[in-house]
Formats: C-alpha cells, structure tokens, sequence
C-alpha cells in the first residue's frame, strides 16, 4: 500500500482549514457532516494523510464563510515563502 504524500499547497490547505475551523470553534464532527463524511476521515484530511476533494474543500469553505480563491492563495503564499527562505 502507497502512502499518500500531499503536495505542499494540499497540505498547506488541510492546516489553513484546520486553522479556520479552531479560530471558528468548529469541531471536525461539524465539518465532517458539511462535506458528508465521518469525522475520522476529516481528521485524516487535516492532517494530509488523504486528499481532499474539491468538493469536500467548497463544502468546508461554505460552512466557514471562506472563498476557495481565499484559501488557495493563502496556501501558495505561504508556500512561496517557505521555498525561498
């Protein structure tokens, strides 16, 4: 069995929506049932051991009031930085 390695913006994503969703005072239950998943699969995809559809990430991102455009360019920034410095 191959484990999954997230590219650096998936991962990037998974922590700024698990970040998101701490500041909320979300739990992973309640983003679980947004994206239609059970909750051990949502902490799976926090912390990039499974991919994340889009889907689950626009379902997440409706629940939290963020855009999909917010959040991936907040992940590529950060990648960014991270690779040059």
């Amino acid at each position: 069995m191959t484990t999954y390695e997230p590219d650096p913006v998936a991962a990037e994503i998974a922590a700024i929506l698990r970040g998101y969703r701490a500041r909320l005072g979300l739990n992973q239950a309640e983003l679980a049932a947004a994206t239609g998943i059970d909750q051990s699969h949502w902490s799976a995809l926090e912390r990039g051991k499974r991919a994340m559809t889009i889907d689950q990430m626009a379902a997440a991102c409706r629940l939290m009031n963020l855009s999909m455009e917010q959040v991936m360019d907040e992940a590529e920034r950060s990648v960014i930085r991270s690779q040059e410095g």
